[in-house]
């Protein structure tokens, strides 16, 4: 079974997002601007969740390609929390965020570090979803 490709508005607007907040957190302004294509990328059925928790993932993944391509201190994760003591996002939902994306970088490679592995399951929850996907993944010392 072959699944289909990105849906192309879907890439468009998350690459405005990306740029939106690159701006804002470069220059330390009003989110406004990024809250509004998360909110057209919601009204659209292109993403599922509130406003906060759209952008809290998309300052996860602007983390993880700053870690990997800069030596400078990460200023998204600051952003984020910025962002929980303005009320546009929570903590539960930069939760969310780094879960999911430390689940889907644990079943690309096959595996996550062991104290990754251990946050992920102590945050599950319950949720049978998690549990299922950490299954899958190998848990290395």
């Amino acid at each position: 079974m072959q699944f289909p490709g990105p849906d192309p508005e879907t890439m468009r607007l998350g690459k405005q997002l990306e740029a939106a907040l690159i701006v804002v957190v470069a220059s330390n302004s009003d989110p406004a601007p990024a809250l509004d294509i998360a909110n057209t990328m919601i009204e659209r059925g292109l993403s599922a969740g509130p406003p906060g928790r759209v952008l809290a993932m998309t300052l996860v993944e602007l983390t993880m390609q700053h870690l990997q391509n800069e030596t400078t201190p990460d200023p998204y994760g600051k952003f984020a929390q910025h962002l929980v003591r303005l009320g546009v996002c929570t903590e539960l939902d930069l939760a969310a965020a780094f879960t999911g994306r430390a689940l889907n970088s644990g079943l690309a490679q096959g595996w996550l570090p062991a104290e990754v592995y251990d946050q992920l399951a102590a945050f599950d929850g319950g949720d049978p979803t998690i549990l299922e996907m950490l299954a899958q993944i190998e848990r290395r010392a």
